[in-house]
């Protein structure tokens, strides 16, 4: 590996700098970054703790992008893998993130080969396009303190059949699930708000909201049908856009994750 001392580990914008930094403030100047993946044919990739005595933090940007590797075991002192460390990894079909881990950056394993992924409890935000074609992802778990998925999050994700969303999930962005097979999704009741576009319109999409304050921004709503609580905002949005619509009470969810 090429690698140098963390100076900065978010720079994506300054929201992430303002939410981000502040959890890892504490290791910039003494942890390190591994800058570079510079093997050529290994499939196994152990990644150490600890290089000359310091801590290995985080996976730099674009670090691993279109590496060959079939397996990384990460380091349990990592806190951050930056934007399209992991891009292009075709062999790469699953990893393990630790539980250090506090962020992610946009891309990071965008166009891989992973079949399915677990999102640590530590993890808030699925950013940008993190798993965007990623075309044989099938199995996700999302942590139980996930408040976002950030916008084209799973696009052209065709192989992903449907996903439980955390509790914790405040807000779901624009095209988070365009181009996945997804046909029912089921929004927890802390659910605030959901882009308009988070589904393509051409297929059909149940979408069930188990709350009451749930809106939809931006246009109309791409959903076949709605399950809803009567006198909830989502069932103002649904009649407003002529979206059929049924009593959450009607729902049955035997088999949806099967």
């Amino acid at each position: 590996f090429n690698y140098e001392v963390e100076s900065d580990p978010v720079i994506n914008s300054l929201w992430e700098r303002t939410e981000k930094s502040a959890k890892l403030a504490g290791f910039i100047g003494n942890g390190l970054k591994i800058t570079a993946y510079t093997g050529f044919d290994a499939k196994r990739v152990i990644i150490p703790n600890e290089i000359d005595g310091r801590p290995v933090i985080s996976i730099g940007a674009k670090a691993f992008m279109n590496a060959t590797v079939s397996e990384v075991i990460l380091p349990k002192s990592l806190k951050a893998i930056l934007s399209g460390a992991f891009h292009g990894c075709k062999d790469l079909k699953h990893i393990d993130l630790p539980d250090s881990i506090v962020y992610m950056g946009d891309y990071c394993f965008a166009g891989s080969g992973l079949t399915d992924f677990t999102c640590p409890s530590t993890l808030e935000i699925i950013p940008y396009a993190c798993f965007s074609d990623c075309t044989e992802l099938k199995k996700v778990i999302l942590g139980n303190h996930v408040t976002k998925i950030g916008e084209y999050a799973f696009q052209n994700c065709s192989n992903l059949h449907s996903i439980s969303l955390p509790e914790s999930l405040l807000a779901v962005g624009s095209c988070a699930f365009v181009g996945t097979q997804i046909s029912t999704i089921i929004f927890p009741s802390n659910v605030k708000e959901i882009s308009a576009d988070a589904f393509d319109y051409y297929r059909e999409v149940v979408c069930v909201f188990l709350g009451k304050d749930t809106t939809v921004c931006d246009y109309g709503f791409s959903a076949s049908l709605i399950y809803c609580l009567p006198g909830s905002k989502i069932q103002q949005i649904a009649r407003e856009h002529g979206v059929p619509m049924r009593p959450l009470s009607e729902f049955r969810m035997e088999g949806l994750y099967e």
